[in-house]
């Protein structure tokens, strides 16, 4: 157990250029299973009221080891940009599930700074998740793009065989969405219900 949980951390710390919210997470899906997935964040916007972050995900079991998702993030950011602080992003992703927690990702994500750009970008990424007491485990997903990456780490608890309790941690970067990046730091509390 040691070993599975260094190696999720030494996958943190190895690609520090990587993106995903904590909805990323995927587990091991059954045929015919999906979850959805709400989070909601609060970041401290520099001595100013906090910023509510939202966002949800809904993930399906396709068969054959492959699991497809969507996912909505928005985002306050702490820097405004010609009046616009606010992110918009959506993604579109193919998960291959592989054994011991380990999953990679093939993706599309659309991200828009309201009022303001957008740009799509292609991501890849990889995510993992180890046991590590009765009903709890610990999670990470890292991904990378032409104009998003970043990563998620966090701590996941079963509260039923189908609902689950997350808490974690999610670092972004977006890129080519002005005339320097933003990078969106957030804490994120959120539930997991699997039908």
């Amino acid at each position: 157990m040691l070993r599975k949980i260094f190696m999720l951390f030494f996958m943190i710390f190895m690609f520090p250029s990587a993106i995903c919210l904590a909805s990323l997470i995927i587990d091991d899906y059954s045929p015919e299973n999906f979850s959805f997935n709400v989070n909601l964040g609060v970041m401290d916007n520099e001595g100013t009221a906090d910023q509510l972050n939202a966002s949800y995900s809904i993930t399906a079991d396709l068969g054959s080891g492959f699991t497809g998702q969507y996912i909505y993030n928005d985002l306050e950011t702490k820097i405004t940009i010609d009046g616009n602080k606010r992110i918009k992003s959506k993604q579109i992703n193919l998960l291959k599930n592989e054994r011991n927690g380990i999953s990679f990702l093939l993706g599309s994500s659309q991200n828009e700074l309201v009022g303001y750009s957008s740009h799509t970008s292609i991501i890849a990424g990889i995510q993992g998740r180890v046991s590590i007491a009765p009903n709890t485990h610990a999670y990470a997903a890292m991904t990378t793009g032409n104009s998003v990456e970043g990563y998620a780490v966090g701590i996941g608890y079963n509260l039923t065989p189908n609902t689950e309790l997350r808490l974690d941690y999610s670092n972004m970067r977006y890129k080519d969405l002005a005339t320097e990046d933003i990078t969106v730091k957030v804490p994120y509390g959120g539930i997991v219900y699997w039908f």
